[in-house]
């Protein structure tokens, strides 16, 4: 009787840490066109980012944006440009950095926060935007939503809903 009881509770354990892995939280940023209810959800991990990047439309150089999901919040942690022409930035924000490097010039510490952020996508002649994602995927959003409105949000799932996702996501 006693080895029956072992392999139960070795059982139950196993099938309780199980449950506890699959519904740990998790970050997520989903992505869809304004209009459209089914959303594009990837995981976030703590400390990643993402990156929006369009070229700048009088500059005609690149423009990053770095953001960070935490606490179902975007936050804007870094801006990178090559001039700060045309509109662009020439002053740390308070609390921030700026920050001069070789092929950048960086605002680090914007600190701007919001749930959810709309992002305009301009089109191969005109932004060229891309977004980056934490695992190194890089989306042609000027090729496959052009001229489109997106709405970028952050929220919270578990690892099993996560998980699903990606499958029927790939």
């Amino acid at each position: 009787m006693l080895p029956a009881i072992k392999i139960n509770l070795t059982c139950m354990v196993a099938f309780l840490a199980s449950l506890f892995i699959l519904t740990v939280p998790v970050h997520t940023l989903s992505i869809f066109v304004i209009g459209n209810s089914v959303p594009f959800t990837v995981p976030i991990g703590s400390g990643e980012s993402f990156v929006l990047r369009f070229i700048h439309s009088v500059e005609r150089t690149p423009v990053e944006s770095e953001y960070r999901v935490a606490s179902e919040k975007i936050v804007h942690w870094e801006e990178r440009f090559v001039s700060h022409n045309a509109g662009l930035p020439t002053e740390a924000p308070r609390n921030g950095r700026f920050i001069l490097e070789r092929e950048w010039m960086i605002l680090r510490g914007v600190g701007l926060s919001a749930r959810s952020i709309r992002y305009r996508v301009g089109d191969d002649e005109l932004g060229r935007n891309l977004l980056y994602l934490p695992d190194g995927t890089e989306i042609l959003l000027f090729e496959e939503y052009p001229r489109q409105i997106l709405c970028l949000s952050a929220g919270t799932t578990n690892i099993l809903i996560s998980f699903i996702n990606r499958v029927f996501r790939n």
